[in-house]
C-alpha cells in the first residue's frame, strides 16, 4: 500500500511540475531577464530532460528496483526545483529545469512499471487511477502558481514548495 500511494503521489508531482512552468513563464522572464526565445528554450530544456529520461527510465527500471528509481527521481526534482532561478545564469537554469524534467520522466516510466507489477490483474484500472493523480497535479500546478502570483508572491515559491 505504501508503494502504491507513493507512486500515485509521485505522478501527481509530475503533473504539478509539467504545468507550473507555463503559468509562471511571464514572471520567470521578468526575474531572469530572458527573451521570448530564451523562454522557449527553457521550456524545451524541461521537455528534453523528460524525453531523455522517459527513454532511459524504462530500461533503468528493469535493472534497478523501481522504488529506488522513484527516490532518485524525486531527489532530482526536489533539488532542481529548489535551486531553479536562484542564480540568473540562463545556461545553469536550463540545466536545472532539464534535470527537473528528467526527474519527471523517470517517475513516469518507473512508477507506471511499479504499479503494473503491484496489480497485475487490474492493469487497466490501476493505470486509470495512476493517471488520475497526474491530472490532479496538472490541475493544481497552474492554479497554485496563479494564486501565488496574484497574492504578489514569487514564482519560485511554487517550485520550492513543490520540490520539498
Amino acid at each position: 500500500m505504501v508503494l502504491t500511494v507513493s507512486a500515485f503521489l509521485c505522478l501527481a508531482l509530475v503533473g504539478l511540475f509539467h504545468t507550473i512552468l507555463g503559468a509562471a513563464l511571464p514572471a520567470i522572464r521578468n526575474t531572469l531577464g530572458i527573451t521570448i526565445a530564451e523562454a522557449g528554450l527553457l521550456g524545451s530544456s524541461a521537455w528534453l530532460g523528460f524525453t531523455a529520461a522517459i527513454f532511459a527510465g524504462g530500461a533503468l527500471s528493469d535493472f534497478f528496483p523501481r522504488q529506488r528509481i522513484l527516490m532518485l527521481a524525486c531527489f532530482m526534482i526536489g533539488f532542481s526545483a529548489v535551486v531553479f532561478g536562484v542564480w540568473h545564469s540562463f545556461g545553469l537554469n536550463c540545466f536545472f529545469i532539464a534535470a527537473l524534467g528528467a526527474g519527471t520522466g523517470m517517475i513516469v516510466s518507473s512508477s507506471s512499471a511499479l504499479v503494473m507489477d503491484l496489480f497485475p490483474g487490474k492493469i487497466g484500472l490501476i493505470m486509470n487511477v495512476h493517471h488520475f493523480f497526474y491530472a490532479m497535479g496538472a490541475i493544481t500546478g497552474p492554479l497554485s502558481t496563479g494564486y501565488v502570483l496574484k497574492l504578489g508572491g514569487d514564482w519560485q515559491w511554487v517550485y520550492r514548495i513543490g520540490g520539498t
